[in-house]
């Protein structure tokens, strides 16, 4: 099965999408990203998605990046924290996929969907990556969600109730 896709990768985990797979994924965005030393990297609840975001750091260390690690995120965070703070963001998920796939999603530091996905799979296929030394940094919950909710409520003060399903999604644990 392929992992590649038109607009993301995704596969079935760990059949597909797994450790090896995930460790140079994040060597092959670390080649193809080459000049962009900081990015940052969230998951979801899924299955897998937690392991898979491990290994895809631990290649993007390899490949000489300072990892932000923004844990347990919704995707919209992932992609705003990376917007605002102008570097390249991941967010390990298969979106609407049935349960037992997981992905990434990659964000340039403008916010926009990733569109080299073809380049991508070349450097995977070819193992064509860059070396050097990177780092991890934890980032605090609160550090991620306060200014996105700071984003999307401002100016919008309301004395409606709102009710929130998010089928156990990230996106529970900022809900108030």
């Amino acid at each position: 099965m392929k992992i590649f896709h038109a607009y993301d990768i995704r596969g079935k985990y760990p059949e597909y999408l797994n450790t090896f797979n995930s460790y140079h994924l994040g060597r092959a965005i670390g080649a193809i990203l080459n000049g962009r030393k900081r990015i940052c990297v969230g998951y979801d609840t899924r299955k897998g998605s937690e392991v898979i975001k491990n290994y895809i750091i631990e290649g993007l260390e390899h490949s000489g990046y300072e990892v932000l690690d923004l844990g347990l995120q919704a995707t919209p965070l992932v992609c705003y924290y990376g917007f605002k703070n102008k570097i390249p963001s991941i967010t390990i998920t298969a979106s609407h996929n049935p349960k037992e796939y997981t992905g990434l999603k990659i964000y340039t530091k403008d916010g926009l969907r990733f569109n080299k996905l073809e380049k991508l799979e070349a450097i995977f296929e070819e193992k064509n990556y860059i070396s050097g030394d990177g780092k991890v940094i934890n980032v605090s919950n609160e550090e991620v969600e306060d200014p996105y909710l700071d984003y999307i409520t401002k100016g919008r003060e309301s004395n409606l109730n709102i009710a929130l399903e998010s089928y156990g999604g990230p996106a529970t644990f900022i809900a108030k």
